[in-house]
């Protein structure tokens, strides 16, 4: 049994509050509250945590310009849940979140921001061929009703068999407002974004499943934007855009004659959805349906396989003036 020694550090309402934490060894835990008022009043704090079974469970930062850094080194640290810039109700704004994890099995279960302006980085890295098994999952970025700036987000894996979302069946990204920016990046073999870590591919194609009860991206308003890169071998991503004017990139790089697979849905009008997929039996299926801002029209898909055989691609577009473009080389 690994004994864990719990750190509780709260800090009030104060200007200019710093917090610097190293810890070594095994087993240790951190909860952090900063809390300030006021445009003159920022929080840091700075976390790092060496070897394993380490974990940050539960931070809650306030107000303006608050900067949250944690470094973990080892394996099976865990950034646990109630992990928070901001509540609606008591935002944070032009903050910052930067979580780096190097090693294997280290899981981030949450990193939420509720505000406007706020960034989010999420680095997780395993060297060569090792198996990482590293996941995140970061359950909601708010933006503040009615500003026209969102959140970013940025989450970089490396190694092989990572995860964004899949892991509980729960959504590995959420983004609600306007202008919010996803980017996502896997670097390796066998790294998933997905509805589900066993999920099959049925006999009849990926467009002959049910909509997914869980999107590891969601997106909801207008004009966010969502990018993933996946390189290397067995990557499936579902996404769902839900509004006016969103967009999402997604390229896949194959490798030993895996093949990739894509799946999207976007809800409304003015989407576009562009796909680049390189490897052998290369699949991508797109939906672009009516949703909450109303009738779908105005979309756009272009899709571009490359690969010797077994490309395939499916898209299902609802209402006028929409566009699409598949090309196969």
């Amino acid at each position: 049994m690994i004994a864990l020694a719990p750190l509780l550090l709260t800090i009030g309402m104060a200007s200019g509050q710093g917090i610097t934490l190293n810890q070594s060894g095994i087993g240790h835990t951190v909860s952090v509250t900063q809390e300030s008022l006021g445009p003159t009043k920022t929080n840091q704090a700075v976390i790092t945590q060496a070897g394993a079974y380490h974990r940050v469970d539960g931070f809650l930062q306030y107000g303006p310009r608050n900067l949250l850094t944690v470094e973990q080194q080892g394996e099976n640290n865990v950034i646990g849940e109630r992990a928070d810039q901001g509540r609606p109700g008591s935002p944070s704004y032009d903050g910052t979140i930067v979580i780096e994890q190097s090693g294997h099995g280290h899981e981030v279960w949450e990193a939420d921001q509720a505000g406007h302006r706020n960034e989010l980085t999420i680095e997780q890295r395993s060297g060569g061929g090792v198996s990482a098994g590293n996941f995140a999952d970061v359950e909601m970025q708010w933006t503040t009703l009615g500003r026209t700036r969102g959140n970013e987000a940025t989450i970089l894996q490396t190694g092989v068999g990572n995860r964004v979302g899949a892991k509980d069946k729960g959504s590995g990204l959420v983004q609600v407002g306007t202008g919010n920016v996803a980017t996502v990046t896997q670097d390796g073999n066998g790294n998933h974004a997905a509805t589900r870590a066993d999920h099959a591919l049925p006999a009849g194609g990926l467009h002959s499943l049910p909509p997914p009860p869980h999107d590891p991206f969601v997106q909801h308003g207008v004009s966010n934007s969502v990018t993933i890169e996946q390189d290397g071998a067995d990557v499936l991503h579902f996404a769902l855009q839900k509004g006016t004017k969103n967009e999402l990139t997604v390229s896949q790089a194959g490798d030993q004659g895996t093949p990739n697979v894509v799946a999207s849905t976007q809800r409304g009008r003015q989407n576009q959805v562009s796909v680049d997929q390189f490897g052998e039996g290369a699949f991508a299926t797109v939906r672009q349906e009516p949703g909450g801002s109303g009738k779908a029209r105005n979309n756009t898909v272009t899709v571009m396989q490359h690969g010797a055989s077994g490309k395939r691609a499916y898209i299902a577009q609802h209402g006028p003036s929409n566009r699409s473009v598949v090309t196969q080389l």
